[in-house]
């Protein structure tokens, strides 16, 4: 009896865990529509990713996205960008979660540009701010 009530008291922990790490994205690339993923409905609810573009310049693609706050107060979020190459492989490149703060209400946007000439698609990831600062 005392293990099926301890399963039922730690299920909510287990499932607010998973819900605040997930992380929203956008995919954009030169000439092809913005694919965007909503893994976490309360950041996205927060926090949109609402559009995103690319181009090249001096061989590099430069790309851009923009967040939409939905809420009354700053928000601070982490965010990454990931690159890849024409066969879809993945670039090796600085990974590490940078933190963004958005004001209320703020639609803010957020460059990035690829480590090569190789890239031609980036992938930008937001979630929520996990605490630990290493910017």
């Amino acid at each position: 009896m005392n293990t099926l009530r301890l399963l039922f008291l730690s299920i909510p922990f287990l499932f607010l865990g998973c819900a605040t790490q997930a992380a929203n994205s956008i995919t954009v690339a030169p000439d092809v529509s913005s694919q965007i993923e909503v893994f976490n409905s309360g950041l996205h609810d927060d926090c949109e990713i609402t559009s995103g573009s690319a181009l090249y310049e001096d061989k590099l693609l430069s790309t851009h996205v923009t967040l939409q706050s939905h809420l009354d107060e700053k928000i601070a979020l982490e965010g990454r960008w990931s690159w890849e190459d024409a066969q879809g492989y993945p670039i090796k490149a600085n990974r590490a979660w940078k933190t963004v703060f958005v004001n209320a209400q703020e639609e803010r946007k957020i460059e990035g540009l690829a480590p090569g000439p190789q890239a031609i698609s980036g992938k930008y990831e937001l979630r929520y701010h996990s605490g630990e600062t290493n910017d």
